[in-house]
């Protein structure tokens, strides 16, 4: 199977990404090592989009692509304009992006808000105007 496998790469060289996607599944279903060493190798050598790389980095148990690309996409999350762009996506993993970014800025809020206790330096002589100057700048 492994000598298939290895003519096969050698035959044709200008994989999709639906390809490589294809491959990872094949190799998983087959357990053929090489031929996920190979798509994996394909795929971090292209431009692969964050939506993407989280899509296979969940389907093909690909740990190390799913925090990145988790995070660049709540970085471009108001940038997705096209159903089409939510659709790859999925309903869930929009679900959860829309949440987190929901909650980041939630946070950030409260923060700004109420600004954080003071930690007077032990130079400080004067605690009370220390503390007014710290919130008026916060």
């Amino acid at each position: 199977m492994l000598a298939c496998w290895k003519g096969f790469l050698t035959v044709w060289t200008d994989f999709s990404i639906e390809a490589l996607d294809a491959i990872l599944e094949l190799a998983a279903f087959l357990q053929i090592e090489a031929a996920r060493t190979f798509a994996l190798k394909e795929l971090n050598a292209r431009a692969v989009s964050p939506a993407w790389r989280l899509l296979l980095g969940q389907c093909h148990h690909i740990p190390g692509w799913i925090p990145a690309a988790f995070r660049t996409l709540i970085d471009q999350i108001d940038e997705f304009v096209t159903l089409d762009e939510y659709q790859e996506l999925g309903m869930l993993n929009v679900h959860v992006l829309h949440q987190t970014l929901t909650r980041i800025q939630s946070h950030r809020l409260a923060v700004a808000y109420n600004p954080p206790v003071v930690q007077h330096h032990l130079s400080c002589i004067n605690h009370g105007e220390c503390r007014k100057a710290w919130e008026t700048a916060w």
